[in-house]
């Protein structure tokens, strides 16, 4: 399914909320994909890809062509299989069928597979995932102890994604000791902290009362201007998709029923749960 085309503004999506002027922001866009950083945005193609367990097959035939720095939200109700679908790309999945390729390189298919440390991605779960004995220093700085990095190049990168975070200040406390939105917060900058050129986030903000994930929102659609990385979110609710995305792909029973740029999904839904909550813009 073709959607090369240019990207939607934010201030396009409908969103009612105001991108806010974040006073560190420059940091990232200043150093994320810098010299040395290993960053690449891929461009993301399936095709034909499918996934069963035992006998339930829970994606079918999933075809999509998504361009780099996207922010593409999967849309969908529960067991529709977009979170399959995610960890397919992030390769905590192997397909049954079809392939997966970033660029020109082959990542799955049946017989082959490049594993998730080599796919330069990084991932923010539901869960967050937090080491709880770890500072908030030390969680984003455990994501760098693989990289060929000196301890004071450690550290700089560390203080950029927590200062472009707003959690330089919350350092050394440790997760027990923080809000749901700062634990969100924390996971974010480390997977930042490596300069994916892809971000994953499996249903990131389910935990989190309405105010914060709305705050939550807004950093995830202001940090991925700036990075310029590829986003990939999954969401059962709508609204958060068109806060933030800049392409939908709704998903229904292991199928994408539709995907493409947010306002032309909006403007002709073709799914009728998508149609009946949708907003005019």
């Amino acid at each position: 399914m073709e959607i090369n085309t240019p990207l939607t503004k934010p201030e396009e999506c409908g969103s009612v909320t105001k991108r806010p002027q974040y006073r560190y922001i420059n940091d990232i866009r200043a150093g994320y994909f810098g010299i040395n950083s290993g960053a690449s945005m891929p461009h993301i193609h399936a095709l034909s890809l499918g996934k069963s367990f035992d006998t339930t097959r829970v994606l079918n035939r999933i075809d999509f062509d998504l361009p780099q720095g996207s922010f593409l939200a999967l849309l969908g109700p529960s067991g529709c299989g977009k979170t399959t679908l995610l960890r397919l790309i992030a390769g905590l999945e192997l397909p049954d069928a079809g392939e997966l390729r970033f660029d020109d390189q082959l990542i799955a298919a049946p017989g082959h597979f490049v594993p998730p440390e080599r796919r330069d991605l990084g991932m923010v779960f539901q869960s967050y995932a937090l080491w709880p004995t770890m500072t908030v220093r030390g969680n984003v700085a455990f994501a760098l102890q693989s990289r060929r990095m000196t301890g004071t190049e450690r550290r700089a990168r560390v203080d950029q994604m927590l200062t472009a975070t707003g959690l330089l200040p919350l350092a050394d406390r440790r997760p027990q000791d923080l809000s749901g939105g700062q634990r969100q917060r924390v996971a974010l900058a480390r997977s930042l902290a490596l300069r994916p050129g892809l971000l994953l986030l499996d249903e990131p903000l389910a935990n989190l009362d309405a105010h914060l994930r709305q705050q939550m929102l807004v950093q995830f659609r202001q940090l991925h201007a700036e990075t310029g990385a590829t986003f990939i979110l999954v969401t059962h609710d709508q609204d958060e998709a068109m806060t933030v995305a800049t392409h939908i792909a709704v998903m229904d029973k292991g199928h994408i029923q539709q995907m493409g740029r947010l306002k032309i999904c909006i403007a002709v839904p073709q799914r009728r749960w998508w149609r009946a909550s949708s907003v005019t813009v």
